[in-house]
């Protein structure tokens, strides 16, 4: 239990978190202006279709 002090414990945590978080918002504003991302993230016939968006957002957990 000492070994798992507050200052050891809090820092992998937000450390951890801080360097997910900078590179998933840049992949968001990314999609629309760069396709190479978008590409990556979704798949090029779904967005092209455009009609069923749905498919590469279903993993995602959006159902519209």
């Amino acid at each position: 239990m000492t070994h798992s002090r507050r200052p050891l414990g809090t820092g992998p945590h937000p450390v951890e978190q801080q360097d997910d978080a900078p590179r998933r918002r840049p992949r968001l504003p990314a999609e629309p202006d760069e396709p190479s991302t978008a590409e990556t993230v979704f798949p090029a016939p779904a967005r092209e279709a455009g009609t069923a968006p749905t498919q590469g957002r279903r993993p995602l957990g959006q159902r519209d």
